[in-house]
């Protein structure tokens, strides 16, 4: 394995040589929303509860429903909107990370239909991913219960389990998105569809099982490294003190909360960005070294 990671070493210097300005610039820029940034771990509930603080989210939550239960619907639609936009824009900085990466060149009308033919499967992979689950967290629950049942008791805090479960479904549908960018997205730019993407990949995976080891554990140590370097600059930007929400539901509050946390989060990503796609060109280096062979593989 040292000798894949020198290749690497060697292949992230050449990437590297002849790098312009702009070219430089690009790649700074698409590591703001790429999945390198660290901003899906922001949904780490220690590391949540540090951003806002719950207490004053159920309180704000119990002021709204009585107050202006209407808008609900129009608050949720926003958020989610606003979470597949965020996918959408994320998938694309991946197709431009990957031609640059490669130095090809295609039209935006292509990366149009890429983004469109990734997008919308990895998406919809993604719900049946949580109902894969959800159905093995309540397999959970119904041996807890039986536990119960023949007198053993397991102490669980309802806030703990809450937390659990958030940091699971989320660490689930990450994971999934990181393999499916990994292995599927290369082979959708080739003109492949997506299942046919998918189910390469499975059969590369149980012939190559101790290469997804070693390559995934380093990226796992070099992802913690890049989440560590985010924390340390979002908690530099995002002052505690600033993100307890107000006890009041008025629009010049809720303004000056999304401007301050949303600011914050950003000087956090520029920062974050300029630091971590050295490591973000070293880990593809590796992925192309090491799975030299799975664009051949039939």
């Amino acid at each position: 394995m040292y000798n894949h990671l020198k290749l690497s070493w060697k292949r992230q210097n050449e990437f590297y040589r002849n790098f312009g300005f702009l070219d430089f610039f690009s790649l700074f820029f698409i590591h703001i929303f790429i999945a390198w940034n660290g901003i899906q771990f922001l949904l780490f509930p220690l590391h949540f509860d540090y951003i806002i603080d719950t207490i004053s989210i159920f309180q704000n939550y119990e002021i709204v429903e009585k107050t202006q239960s209407v808008y609900v619907p129009l608050y949720i639609f926003c958020i989610v909107t606003g979470l597949i936009l965020f996918i959408f824009i994320r998938n694309y900085m991946e197709i431009e990370f990957n031609n640059i990466f490669h130095k090809k060149k295609t039209s935006f009308k292509d990366q149009f239909i890429h983004l469109v033919n990734f997008s919308i499967p990895a998406i919809s992979h993604s719900f049946f991913v949580v109902f894969v689950l959800a159905t093995a967290y309540l397999f959970l629950l119904i041996l807890y219960f039986l536990l119960l049942s023949f007198g053993i008791g397991i102490p669980l805090n309802l806030h703990w389990v809450v937390k659990f479960s958030f940091l699971y479904f989320c660490i689930g549908v990450i994971c999934y998105n990181i393999i499916t960018t990994d292995f599927v997205l290369p082979e959708l730019l080739k003109s492949k569809t997506y299942t046919e993407a998918i189910n390469k990949f499975y059969a590369y995976f149980k012939e190559n099982k101790l290469k997804f080891f070693f390559f995934y554990t380093f990226k796992f140590c070099c992802i913690s490294i890049n989440i560590l370097i985010l924390i340390y600059f979002l908690h530099y930007f995002v002052p505690r003190s600033f993100i307890i929400l107000p006890q009041t539901v008025g629009l010049q509050s809720s303004l000056v909360l999304i401007v301050t946390l949303f600011s914050g989060v950003m000087l956090s990503l520029l920062i974050n960005s300029f630091i971590i796609q050295f490591l973000s060109v070293f880990c593809y280096s590796l992925f192309s070294v090491l799975f030299k062979d799975y664009s051949e593989f039939d």
